[in-house]
């Protein structure tokens, strides 16, 4: 049997979640157009670095700019054609020791996410509209790894 090509959008992290013990996750973030890896510590901790990291890569914009009183610039300007620093090859090979999802942002609308969950086959677990919306779809899978439809 021929294994399903998974494509990785620009507009995607691939989440590896290594522990989870006590509610607390634990793991990486991985995208084709980020340089190295991002480590996170908890669901909050998972939800600042995702959209920082799609702050840093320039697509899909946030609709509102936040303000911030650090000398660092908080977003990046779109980018059309973002740097491309891992393979899908490479992207694809990573796994968390517990679960692994695919997340893809189609936008990030009113300061929130819209896009959909899927897992490591491709297969799309569910649509989100919000990002409370996609830590709740992200932790039924966490709990439930085995469960194909959460």
């Amino acid at each position: 049997m021929k294994k399903k090509e998974v494509h990785f959008p620009i507009s995607s992290v691939r989440i590896c979640i290594d522990e989870f013990e006590e509610g607390k996750q634990k793991g990486r973030i991985y995208g084709i157009a980020l340089e190295e890896e991002r480590i996170f510590n908890d669901i909050s901790d998972l939800v600042v670095k995702i959209d920082s990291c799609f702050n840093e890569i320039g697509q899909p914009q946030p609709s509102k700019v936040l303000r911030s009183f650090s000398d660092k610039e908080s977003h990046q300007p779109y980018v059309g054609a973002p740097k491309i620093f891992q393979r899908v090859e490479e992207l694809s090979q990573k796994r968390g020791q517990k679960c692994t999802l695919d997340l893809v942002l189609n936008s990030r609308q009113q300061a929130e996410w819209q896009g959909f969950l899927r897992d490591v086959d491709g297969n799309i677990s569910e649509q989100f509209h919000s990002s409370l919306e996609c830590i709740r779809i992200l932790e039924k899978y966490i709990n439930h790894p085995n469960v194909t439809d959460v």
